[in-house]
């Protein structure tokens, strides 16, 4: 559900208007299983305390953010018989369409270069770049609508860039991601 406010307010010296948006995201029936974090290997996680009435005290935990990849119905054995499979649900990024044309193909390109590692994990295809779709079409494509991931251009003068994650709180599977 997507929500959007716009609010006016009455201050010193003037009055303003701000429209805020809020995305409220359904998570899956079935949560994925859950990985710890572990020093070794670079993740971005996510911490919580678990209590226990086994132990006396509140232990800090900390599980990995990842993407839930499953093989295809019908594709499992292959899987773990160490063969490359297609995910049931491929992650697809979204360029936007506000890149310069000299920089799209680029963009793409950067983000299908994943494609290696995520082989090196036994399946392919399973990361896409896609432009976003015309207004024309029927798809009910927004990219302020958290259900997309998406790569935004934005013009600053600051030479980086951010990439705020959404991420299921009990598992620590991304549910979508942005590149601003």
């Amino acid at each position: 559900m997507e929500i959007t406010s716009q609010m006016n307010f009455h201050a010193d010296p003037e009055p303003y208007f701000v429209q805020v948006r809020r995305s409220i995201l359904l998570l899956p029936d079935e949560p994925m299983k859950m990985r710890y974090q572990d020093n070794r290997v670079g993740y971005f996680y996510t911490m919580y305390n678990w209590y226990s009435t086994d132990i006396d005290k509140v232990e800090t935990r900390k599980s990995i953010h990842r993407w839930r990849l499953e093989p295809k119905d019908g594709e499992e054995e292959k899987y773990f018989a160490g063969e490359l499979v297609e995910p049931a649900e491929p992650i697809v990024f979204y360029v936007d369409s506000s890149f310069p044309d000299k920089w799209k193909d680029a963009v793409k390109k950067g983000i299908e270069d994943w494609q290696p590692a995520f082989e090196a994990a036994g399946f392919k295809n399973a990361i896409i770049a896609r432009d976003y779709p015309s207004p024309a079409d029927s798809t009910g494509f927004d990219p302020d609508d958290i259900r997309f991931n998406c790569v935004r251009y934005i013009a600053t003068d600051i030479a980086n860039a951010s990439g705020p994650s959404y991420v299921d709180p009990r598992t620590g599977e991304i549910l979508v991601g942005d590149v601003n």
